[in-house]
């Protein structure tokens, strides 16, 4: 006579992952190890039967099974008493985590721009390479950057990505420049471009250009996509120079004619700065952001002596150079 066996019990008492339970199921980890026990009769022996992993190490009554990443996960096992009765073959369920973390494997980005990190899928918790625990990260600097995920199972997985940061093109126009008559200028946009954009519609790498108060800019786009751009102003012609006709006399003695000192174009420079010096060196005035509205006195609001002046003006713009020479007060 056969006699079934039927009141053999699974109990897991080794798991290297192991979550926890949610009715009752084992819960377990793709990867990992874990270790199944059988409870049946004194004397028994048991044949195993895994779906969807594998047995690494078969004892007595008990087995360290290694998961798979697939949909279907069980274990089963019967029981053979020291008579040789055999048992029904009992299955258990497994539910298996898989946390297929994906946060690219590389990236690319222009120098002053940043890239967002982002999983492919959402989970329990976060932490990545900078400590953060956010479910995203942007990043700017290049490296090497990683994420270590947990699933709503508990099952952690590390994935890594490389952030490269490619250089802008160099793009530099000069300083501001004055033309007069027949001057012409040749622009050199770099060698760095793929794709070249000037504001007077050209798209080669070089323009000319000729006198006329203009301002020219160019956007200059390479292989990568990465763009820069820059600017130069073209000034218009003055046989004074830039500040126009700066008077080498004023007569600043109320009479509400030439009563100060006007220099032609020095509005068109906010930023300028006036310095005057006495015959000896001394600095007599100054002011930054110049209005045309120096009366002959001195730092201290004292009326400077009938002289001769010597005078540098800044006009605090690339490529032009410091205006000089004197002037002199008539009383």
């Amino acid at each position: 006579m056969v006699v079934k066996l039927k009141h053999i019990i699974f109990f897991v008492f080794l798991a290297v992952s192991l979550v926890g339970h949610s009715q009752g199921l084992p819960r377990s980890c793709v990867g990992m190890t874990v270790r199944y026990g059988a409870q049946g009769w004194a004397g028994s022996t048991y044949e195993w039967f895994v779906v969807g992993g594998n047995i690494a190490v078969l004892y007595t009554d008990s087995a360290d099974v290694v998961w798979y990443e697939n949909t279907d996960h069980k274990i089963g096992i019967v029981e053979i008493s020291s008579m040789g009765c055999v048992g029904d073959t009992v299955f258990l369920n497994v539910e298996v985590g898989s946390v297929k973390l994906d946060i690219v494997s590389l990236a690319e980005i222009c120098a002053e721009d940043s890239f967002i990190f982002t999983p492919n899928l959402g989970f329990l918790s976060y932490k990545w390479s900078d400590n953060s625990t956010e479910s995203t990260l942007a990043a700017k600097d290049p490296g090497i950057y990683w994420l270590e995920a947990l699933d709503s199972i508990g099952c952690k997985s590390v994935d890594s990505a490389e952030l490269v940061v490619n250089p802008l093109p160099v793009v530099d126009l000069g300083p501001d420049t004055m033309l007069c008559k027949d001057d012409m200028l040749s622009l050199f946009a770099g060698y760095d471009g793929a794709l070249f954009t000037w504001s007077n519609g050209e798209s080669g790498s070089m323009i000319n250009v000729n006198a006329g108060q203009q301002i020219i800019w160019v956007r200059v786009e390479d292989t990568k996509g990465c763009l820069k751009s820059d600017t130069i102003n073209i000034i218009e012609c003055n046989v004074f120079g830039p500040l126009g006709l700066v008077p080498n006399t004023f007569t600043p003695n109320n009479d509400g004619d030439n009563d100060t000192w006007e220099i032609e174009r020095i509005l068109d420079y906010p930023k300028a700065e006036v310095q005057v010096f006495d015959r000896w060196g001394r600095m007599v005035y100054v002011k930054k952001g110049y209005s045309n509205d120096w009366d002959g006195r001195n730092k201290s609001g004292r009326d400077l002596p009938m002289d001769s002046y010597y005078y540098v003006i800044n006009i605090d713009q690339d490529g032009i150079k410091p205006v000089v020479g004197h002037v002199t007060i008539v009383r």
